[in-house]
């Protein structure tokens, strides 16, 4: 959503969610911090920078295959991924080749270079897999991954400062809500073109009416 809403618009503003676990983020969209990884004279990604997709539950056969948790709006990536992430040491993270993928009872199933047996896989057993930001795929216009709302801060039309983005859920009816600390407290904004009016990821801002609100500012 490039523009101001209309007025009587009736097309939610989708949230995905895939996501990251640095919720403390402040501002938009920005790439996964890097560091020097001394040892392998490569830049490594840091872990919690990265976008969680999916997580391993447990070995799945006995040539290393890995069955994996889908944490994603769009299990269907999971059919063509052929590299991801998983955690290292002191915080980074380390790239993991894919040959295989296929789906199984709900899950997918992941063939990793590499990892050829049984006692293999069960070291990877709990690790969360992720992707950079780069490797996302785009979105709609109006929609957005959470990790791209989090640490905006919202503002009424006026200009006044509402609280900061702490999280998004879904509560009944699969509707999106972001979660809003504000200065008394966290509060619930819908996700809905009548209390979102404009979001700006590069500036930092969600532009919203408060829920409360909204009747008294359609009244006048």
């Amino acid at each position: 959503m490039g523009d101001d809403v209309k007025p009587g618009a009736r097309t939610p503003i989708d949230a995905f969610s895939e996501r990251s676990v640095s919720a403390g983020a402040e501002g938009g969209s920005t790439p996964p911090e890097v560091v020097d990884d001394a040892k392998r004279g490569a830049r490594t990604p840091i872990f919690e920078d990265l976008i969680t997709i999916g997580k391993i539950v447990k070995p799945q056969g006995r040539k290393g295959e890995v069955a994996v948790e889908v944490i994603s709006d769009r299990p269907e990536r999971f059919a063509s991924l052929r590299r991801a992430f998983v955690p290292s040491e002191q915080g980074l993270a380390r790239e993991v080749i894919v040959t295989r993928s296929w789906p199984h009872k709900g899950r997918f199933v992941l063939k990793l270079e590499g990892v050829d047996s049984i006692d293999e896989a069960e070291a990877y057993r709990g690790m969360e897999i992720r992707l950079a930001e780069d490797d996302l795929d785009p979105l709609p216009e109006g929609s957005y991954y959470h990790h791209q709302l989090k640490g905006l801060q919202v503002e009424d039309p006026e200009g006044r400062v509402l609280g900061v983005v702490r999280d998004v859920m879904t509560t009944a009816g699969d509707v999106a809500n972001l979660v809003v600390q504000g200065t008394t407290g966290e509060w619930l904004l819908p996700l809905a073109e009548a209390f979102v009016r404009h979001v700006d990821p590069a500036q930092g801002r969600i532009v919203a009416v408060r829920p409360e609100f909204v009747g008294d500012e359609v009244r006048a």
